[in-house]
Formats: structure tokens, sequence, C-alpha cells
């Protein structure tokens, strides 16, 4: 069964959007920022348009998810894959 995501956009500067996501209902709530670009690149994640993208869960706690021009962390859990599933849908 797919989840959905509630995805809230926070603020945006230049190519970076700022926000929060988490699963619908009564999940987790993770804090997002992606650095993307109308075209894919060679540098996003899958050949896409996100370059950087680092979600964690909560502003101070560490990145649950980073990449970077490549893998910084990897997502380690189904809930965290699906987290990374929605933002790409979103903006990859």
């Amino acid at each position: 069964m797919k989840s959905e995501y509630e995805i809230k956009v926070t603020g945006t500067t230049g190519n970076w959007t700022f926000g929060t996501i988490k699963e619908a209902g009564e999940g987790e709530t993770f804090v997002f920022q992606a650095k993307h670009y109308e075209e894919p690149s060679r540098f996003g994640i899958d050949g896409g348009r996100v370059s950087k993208l680092c979600v964690r869960r909560d502003a101070v706690a560490k990145d649950v998810i980073a990449y970077e021009r490549g893998w910084l962390v990897k997502p380690r859990t189904e809930a965290h894959r699906g987290l990374l599933a929605a933002l790409k849908e979103r903006f990859n």
C-alpha cells in the first residue's frame, strides 16, 4: 500500500526550497531543504533535478537523508525511503 505524505513548503530562496514533510495522519514530522533546477542533471538524484537534499527529524537533529551531488547519508529505513520517494516525486 502506497503511503501519502504531506509536504508543506515554508520558504524558497533561489533554487532552494525549505519545508516539512510527514506521513499523512499522525506521522512524524521532518524538516527538509532541497536545491533543485528546472532541468535534470547528472549531479541530481537519479539524474534528476534535485542536486542537494537534506532531511532531518528537526532543525538540529542529525540528517536521516543527505545528498550533495552524491549520497552522504542514504535513507536506511522504509519510512525514510518513503520520504525520499515523496520528495523526488514533488521536486525531481
